[in-house]
């Protein structure tokens, strides 16, 4: 046997994959779930937040109060 394979049958190997595993699940879970927040949720609380304030500004501009 090469110290490769002897490596992944101890301890130490078996949780360095699980950890890898985990992370890779972690990881791919991020992902998936960032991308609809990207898309549909920040724009919608940008123009929440930025609505009022482009409306305000946009009065103080025409002379309006």
């Amino acid at each position: 046997m090469t110290s490769e394979t002897l490596a992944y049958f101890t301890l130490g190997g078996l949780a360095i994959a699980l950890l890898a595993s985990i992370y890779t699940d972690i990881r791919y879970r991020l992902i998936y779930n960032t991308i609809p927040l990207i898309l549909f949720i920040l724009p919608t609380l940008f123009i929440v937040i930025l609505g009022p304030a482009a409306c305000s500004v946009s009065d103080a501009f025409s002379g309006n109060k």
